[in-house]
């Protein structure tokens, strides 16, 4: 299964509208690590019947989010609300997806819900 990565930009214009950008075509690489400090955050077991929140370790620049290779199902990340049939979901991950972004854990928790028990998700930051 294809490996996909995908970096969340927010609009300068409003700071809400989220915009996909291609890391290997539009932002290099080493842009995306220039923070003081990482925190890997490890792995966290997502079920299919109530929403866990993803936490993190210190004030958080960027995240990132990455569903095992092993999974079966399909994780959906979200605010609370998001429920196991993708309802309320901001981003889907299939088994082997990441999702990095710009993330302040200070304003909104984030939450994971999949439509399968037993899914892992791995997650990092910089601070």
């Amino acid at each position: 299964m294809a490996k996909n990565i995908v970096q969340v930009v927010y609009s300068p214009d409003d700071k809400t509208t989220p915009v996909r950008i291609k890391p290997s075509t539009e932002t290099k690489q080493d842009e995306l690590i220039r923070d003081t400090d990482i925190s890997g955050e490890g792995d966290l077991v997502v079920g299919d019947t109530k929403e866990v929140e993803i936490t993190f370790t210190g004030t958080t620049k960027k995240i990132r989010i990455r569903a095992d290779v092993d999974n079966t199902g399909i994780i959906y990340i979200g605010k609370t609300g998001v429920l196991a049939d993708g309802t309320n979901d901001f981003v889907r991950l299939e088994a082997g997806d990441e999702v990095i972004m710009n993330y302040d854990d200070s304003t909104n928790a984030l939450y994971a819900i999949s439509d399968t028990a037993s899914q892992v998700l791995n997650r990092g930051a910089t601070l």
